[in-house]
């Protein structure tokens, strides 16, 4: 594909266009839902708006589950070495990278991840539809042809012109929008023969969770508003007069300002009110609760349980969930290995190391309450059949399983080393030691 001002122009147009429609689903993450600005205005009542924010709570609560153990790289061959070196490469920015990769695919339906050589060391950051648009390829592999990063060099200044780099392989173009056109300010190269962005999703189809459950949670805001400015001040009531009368609206919101009023003998105001019962509005509350729990796919754990309820029957609850966060870690992977295919081709190119990425495996650990006692029991009985390595992957606490299995045997060959020292000394000297 030729890369032209053209086709640059277009994506520009095209990013334009995604920044519109993406910004809704930053507004609802961050607390700005429809409702603080079409929630209908009563004068002279009370308009609480009420903002129960539920697709946060999901995303935090599906990433917390999928990713707050780190990730075990596994070499299917059993070599240690290279275990180690991403462990040294990855650790200081790898676990809260992955963190805010999936956060960010979670809110929009997709992210991107930029990866980038600093002070001669590998790195990845992450981009949203909001600063960025990749342009892929309609092969089978969806192959990146270019990425636009979108930013202002100074944030501070409203008048700062916008920067775009536009990332091809082997260099980046450097451009400023002026009047919504490109104009190149010159290039510089990077090391990588391909474009270093990928697209990430949380599903195939790249949606976001907020696709499902916007219309619920935009009806449970306007409900709980409703109830909360009805008990504030009878918000679907209103006056009755019997035996007078006001002689203009002005009386009208004068009593109700300074909420008092004098009256004729005989003379009665009272409210008339809609004969709502307390179970109308709860049951629609809690019908449209339940509603968002199961288009999340999430569970309320809250609620209240049997206490003879099986540990199958527990289990069974959290399968919806397991599987959506399995799915999260299934993409996750996907994005690991491209990152990977990256960092071993700088590998090879600065220090001569050839590894494959292909051959190794990625481990991840469900944030769960774990039966450490069975776990052991479980890794007594199958360790001449299993890899050490690969029992030590089962332990939430082993980040490291190769570098534990190295620490382990470090640590035996240590004491068996003092023990065979102990043993070269006579035992006659031994208790003259211990005299002394």
């Amino acid at each position: 594909m030729e890369i032209t001002p053209e086709l640059l122009q277009l994506c520009l147009e095209k990013f334009r266009a995604q920044q519109a429609e993406k910004q809704v689903y930053q507004n609802y993450y961050d607390g700005k839902h429809d409702i603080l600005n079409d929630y209908e205005f009563s004068e002279s009542r009370s308009n609480i708006k009420v903002v129960v924010n539920w697709f946060r709570m999901f995303l935090r609560n599906e990433l917390a589950y999928s990713l707050s153990n780190p990730v075990n790289y596994i070499h299917k061959q059993g070599i240690k070495d290279i275990a180690e070196r991403i462990d040294l490469d990855f650790s200081t920015w790898e676990k809260v990278h992955n963190y805010k990769l999936m956060l960010n695919a979670g809110i929009f339906g997709h992210a991107y991840e930029l990866r980038y050589l600093k002070d001669v060391e590998f790195k990845a950051t992450v981009l949203t539809p909001l600063n960025c648009f990749v342009l892929e390829g309609n092969d089978a592999d969806r192959t990146v042809k270019l990425a636009m990063h979108f930013y202002k060099e100074n944030d501070l200044s409203p008048d700062a012109p916008e920067m775009v780099d536009v990332y091809l392989p082997l260099k980046v173009q450097h451009y400023v929008i002026e009047d919504e056109a490109l104009v190149l300010k010159g290039e510089s190269p990077h090391p990588f023969p391909n474009v270093p962005v990928s697209v990430v999703g949380t599903n195939l189809e790249r949606k976001s969770m907020l696709d499902d459950i916007k219309p619920l949670n935009d009806s449970y805001n306007t409900t709980i508003s409703n109830n909360v400015n009805e008990l504030a001040d009878f918000r679907m009531a209103i006056l009755k007069v019997i035996g007078t009368k006001f002689e203009n609206d002005e009386d009208i919101q004068t009593v109700m300002k300074k909420g008092a009023i004098q009256l004729q003998q005989g003379a009665e105001i009272d409210y008339l009110i809609k004969n709502l019962p307390d179970a109308f509005a709860n049951s629609t509350l809690t019908e449209i609760k339940e509603n968002i729990y199961r288009q999340s796919g999430h569970i309320d754990t809250n609620e209240k349980l049997q206490s003879n309820t099986s540990g199958a029957a527990l289990r069974g609850r959290l399968i919806t969930l397991e599987n959506k966060c399995s799915t999260i870690q299934t993409m996750l992977e996907q994005n690991l290995k491209e990152r990977l295919k990256d960092y071993f081709y700088i590998l090879r190119v600065k220090e001569n190391l050839d590894y494959d990425y292909r051959l190794l495996k990625q481990k991840f650990t469900m944030n769960t309450p774990t039966d450490l006692l069975n776990l052991a029991d479980v890794a007594s009985k199958l360790k001449d059949v299993i890899s050490l390595e690969t029992l030590y992957s089962l332990f939430p606490f082993v980040e490291n399983p190769a570098l534990e299995y190295q620490k382990f045997l470090k640590e035996r060959d240590d004491s068996m080393g003092v023990q065979e020292d102990l043993d070269a000394i006579p035992d006659d000297e031994q208790e003259e030691e211990v005299v002394e």
